[in-house]
């Protein structure tokens, strides 16, 4: 951050702050996190950098689902598609995937089913592995909570197959877990 202030790189500076909003995030420190992409949202606003913009519109709706306000998280991610031809195509899909949670979150488990499906093509189109991954574990989970096990184990593998190929070590222990859930709620 103290590099891209000296060098007055607006760019630069927007994105550091949304990256320290996201590890705030992480930790459940939601008033710092906010504070952060709000300051970066800002940044990217005033120089209409629509990427960065919608960057911090995903961020600032992750925390809006962490604090459970499903109907906000859904305005605002809902609003990062309409941004969607000039975004990274994996944000795109990760936007989905995160509509797919909330949706999960309000047991409406068709559109769950259905945004993270579409987060799962965009990530197969890409080759995104980590994104294919998450996808495959929302899945998991909505397929869990609708009672259908066996479909919901399938899931879980194929995602921990692909965690391991990344090696992400977060994915994969959310994968175990995930697992483990499973074969708790079938006994």
């Amino acid at each position: 951050l103290d590099l891209a202030e000296n060098l007055k790189f607006q760019k630069g500076i927007g994105y550091t702050y949304n990256v320290i909003g996201d590890i705030f995030s992480m930790q459940g420190n939601l008033v710092e996190a906010l504070k952060n992409d709000s300051d970066a949202l800002r940044i990217f606003t005033d120089m209409n950098n629509i990427n960065g913009i919608g960057k911090c519109y995903l961020s600032i709706g992750v925390i809006k689902l962490q604090i459970g306000d499903m109907p906000e998280a859904l305005k605002i991610f809902f609003s990062v598609l309409l941004l969607r031809d000039k975004m990274d195509e994996s944000d795109i899909a990760n936007c989905y995937l995160y509509i797919g949670t909330v949706y999960k979150e309000m047991k409406d488990f068709p559109n769950a089913l259905r945004n993270s499906d579409t987060s799962y093509r965009i990530g197969t189109k890409i080759g995104d592995k980590k994104v294919i991954a998450f996808s495959l574990l929302n899945i998991e989970s909505v397929y869990n909570m609708e009672g259908r096990p066996d479909d919901a184990l399938k899931s879980a593998t194929q995602a921990l197959k692909l965690f391991n190929e990344i090696d992400d070590k977060y994915g994969i222990a959310n994968c175990y877990k995930s697992i483990g859930y499973v074969y708790t709620d079938k006994e």
